[in-house]
């Protein structure tokens, strides 16, 4: 590391025109003040439930629409799983069937040829 000071910073504080974007050029004037975006204050007795106009946005009904959906949702679930699980248990039973009437068979000799 050396001691040697770095230069100042330069002092326009327009980029250089490489560092400038040619596709989104940046405005030349300078706008005016913010305009104030300060509410109006409620008149008194206000303060209860606002009414929503017909067809606003609802959190209650949009709560209530998703508590509908996962309760459809874990129904259908539900019915899969039962569904799924008589079919393992047939297809396990009608496997062990076959294999206990097969060592049956064995044993009695019925699968021998002369």
């Amino acid at each position: 590391m050396s001691d040697v000071p770095l230069p100042p910073a330069p002092r326009d504080s327009t980029p250089p025109p490489a560092l400038r974007s040619e596709v989104a050029p940046r405005p030349t004037s300078v706008a005016g003040p913010l305009p104030d975006l300060k509410l109006p204050p409620l008149p008194e007795g206000t303060d209860a439930e606002v009414a929503f106009p017909p067809g606003a946005f609802s959190p209650e009904e949009a709560i209530d629409a998703q508590i509908a959906d996962l309760e459809r949702w874990a129904l259908a679930n539900e019915r899969r799983e039962r569904t799924e699980n008589l079919r393992f248990w047939v297809l396990r039973g009608t496997a062990f069937a076959g294999a206990a009437l097969a060592s049956i068979d064995g044993w009695l000799g019925n699968g021998r040829t002369a």
